[in-house]
């Protein structure tokens, strides 16, 4: 049996956070799944952020936990609540 460990390293390394496409200009939508990170938080949602709030004061989140989410890491739920 063949192990393809950079198929496997890339998985790890993709981000269990994705933005949500096509969403009016005040929303921002996330969809989850696997395991969140911190990083995953760091790398996609911080930035996607960002930019928002720059342009005006409120902005609606949607977060899609779907069938294939199993929960956050530590450090990213203490991110996502701001510890």
């Amino acid at each position: 049996m063949h192990i393809n460990k950079t198929a496997i390293l890339e998985a790890h390394n993709r981000p269990m956070v994705e933005s949500i496409p096509g969403l009016p200009e005040n929303v921002l939508g996330f969809s989850a799944k696997g395991a969140v990170t911190a990083r995953d938080y760091e790398s996609v949602i911080v930035p996607a952020v960002e930019a928002p709030f720059a342009r005006q004061k409120k902005v609606r989140f949607v977060y899609h936990l779907g069938p294939e989410f199993t929960g956050f890491e530590l450090a990213a739920a203490r991110q996502w609540v701001g510890e």
